[in-house]
């Protein structure tokens, strides 16, 4: 299965990207339409993302995105099980789908580290389609070096000279974190999982009525359509497989 993961960053100061990526951590598809405090579920909602994905024959048969819990699974996303405290079988689900989820996090983790504008506020009289304009240009230069075999720009190894961070500090760029893993995450990305934008749910449940009625309609007489989610479950159930412990 091709890994497609999704997820939402803000990146500079004003604005919310949603973007998905491979394996190779590169940039498939991007969206940059809502304001840094936007709930990820709604802005997804409103994205072309989400039309470009609904379209029947868009990913092929066998393919989904990976998103967190702040969307919803459906025919073409598969989110991690909520609640799993004591199941072992989705809780190993959870484990690998997590492995393939946090290369759109190491994505967004390398994109920062290696351009410095993404790590302060944009100029005073930068407009917002120049904001978008420029995200999507250094997107591009993120493809085109992992293409080309930049080993240390998709390691995310890259350090800014003494000169360029000093430039940076005195420009109010805001410093990256080193995690346990070695991955470089930046502590300005990460919205959160606005659930509050969603109080009653009423967005969930008629996503989730929408889906039902999609697995009705795809199904026959004797079986329903099962959810990639689902049907990935089934083979961590059948493989017996488990959450790696070190």
């Amino acid at each position: 299965m091709l890994l497609l993961a999704c997820s939402c960053q803000q990146l500079i100061t004003t604005t919310l990207q949603q973007a998905i990526c491979d394996h190779k951590r590169r940039f498939l598809a991007i969206s940059i339409l809502y304001g840094a405090a936007s709930s990820d579920l709604l802005a997804f909602e409103g994205s072309p993302l989400r039309v470009m994905l609904e379209k029947e024959g868009f990913l092929a048969p066998g393919l989904c995105i990976f998103g967190d819990n702040a969307y919803v699974n459906r025919e073409f996303l598969a989110t991690p099980y909520p609640n799993v405290s004591g199941n072992k079988e989705k809780d190993a689900y959870n484990f690998f789908h997590s492995q393939l989820r946090i290369n759109i996090e190491c994505a967004f983790g390398i994109l920062v580290s290696r351009w410095g504008f993404l790590k302060k506020k944009a100029p005073k009289k930068y407009s917002i389609a120049k904001i978008i304009s420029t995200v999507s240009c250094l997107c591009s230069l993120h493809n085109f070096l992992i293409d080309n075999g930049n080993e240390s720009y998709a390691l995310s190894s890259y350090r800014p000279t003494p000169q360029d961070a000093l430039a940076l500090a005195f420009e109010g760029a805001v410093d990256v974190e080193e995690r346990m893993d070695g991955v470089r995450v930046p502590t300005l990305t990460g919205g959160g999982e606005h659930f509050d934008d969603d109080p009653t749910r009423a967005v969930r449940k008629r996503i989730t009525r929408i889906t039902e009625t999609y697995q009705r309609r795809m199904g026959d007489a004797d079986n329903t359509y099962v959810l990639p989610r689902e049907a990935m479950f089934i083979h961590v159930v059948n493989n017996e497989l488990r959450r790696l412990i070190i």
